[in-house]
């Protein structure tokens, strides 16, 4: 199969009615990375940001980034496909500076997995810098905090999704808030989600998820709002997630937080978490698309 010489292509910020067609191209490619599996691929077709590789009017590589709030980015997925792969990574950091400059966000991150470290690398050799790591915890029994019951926990339902992100915009840098589409996958499986409410106002959440057959527990949040910290709730919310998942089966709690969140660190090893030496670094690059 023929193909293009990397200076046969060109390269461009894809506009919005070409979303559908390049989503389709993803789908095909023969060449694909895809964070969070196809629920990346079904966002609303106005919400990427996707710098694409064109041949004549044929797709034949992109990159592609999700939102996140107040003007930030997550790169989630490239694809190639009739491309050798001797251009793959010279081709990849042009799409990559290409969201740079014209991605309409104020900054874009990455985070690498141990599959994927050669995409950091690309990256990083067009200005993405270091911005954090994320660690790996688990724990294989239930160890119950000391009790506390400061609000009462309910299930999480669809009309919170708002008192979430209300929540996440407080308690949270932009690029860890969870988007209202982002709720909806989270919560749409057999997992557990809860709401906090004091004195009948939202102030806290927790959402977990079963992951490996039902056999490992993820612990995908816990948030608490600014104000109501240190009233143990965020300990309320950790025992009822613990407990639910080691009733129901589970043979480990995991989770995942940011190396540098010691109040998060802190109450976590109090349950009886460890590290399990997996880390994702979470690098950043400033983006041109939209001023300061």
């Amino acid at each position: 199969m023929f193909s293009p010489h990397i200076d046969q292509l060109t390269i461009t910020y894809a506009a919005v009615a070409q979303h559908g067609a390049l989503i389709e191209f993803v789908r095909r490619s023969r060449f694909r990375l895809i964070q969070f599996g196809m629920a990346t691929l079904s966002l609303p077709l106005d919400q990427y940001h996707i710098s694409v590789a064109w041949h004549g009017e044929r797709p034949v590589a992109l990159l592609l980034a999700t939102p996140a709030a107040n003007q930030t980015a997550w790169v989630r997925s490239c694809a190639l496909d009739g491309i050798s792969i001797a251009y793959h990574a010279e081709l990849i950091g042009l799409l990559a500076s290409t969201l740079i400059y014209h991605a309409p966000c104020r900054a874009l991150f990455y985070s690498s997995d141990h599959y994927d470290n050669w995409l950091s690398d690309i990256l990083r050799g067009v200005g993405f810098v270091a911005h954090n790591t994320i660690i790996a915890l688990e724990t294989h029994h239930y160890k119950a905090l000391p009790h506390a019951t400061p609000a009462t926990l309910a299930p999480l339902g669809l009309a919170e999704y708002g008192d979430i992100q209300r929540i996440d915009a407080q308690a949270f840098d932009p690029e860890w808030q969870k988007t209202s589409h982002d709720v909806r996958e989270l919560t749409s499986g057999d997992g557990l989600s809860l709401i906090g409410v004091v004195d009948n106002v939202p102030v806290a959440y927790a959402i977990a998820n079963w992951h490996d057959n039902h056999t490992t527990f993820h612990l995908v949040r816990i948030a608490v709002l600014p104000a109501y910290q240190g009233r143990r709730i965020a300990s309320q919310l950790l025992n009822a997630v613990l407990e639910h998942g080691f009733v129901q089966g589970a043979a480990r709690v995991t989770l995942n937080t940011q190396r540098n969140n010691y109040a998060a660190l802190a109450l976590y090893t109090r349950a009886g978490f460890t590290a399990t030496g997996e880390q994702y670094d979470v690098i950043r690059a400033q983006s041109h698309g939209v001023a300061e």
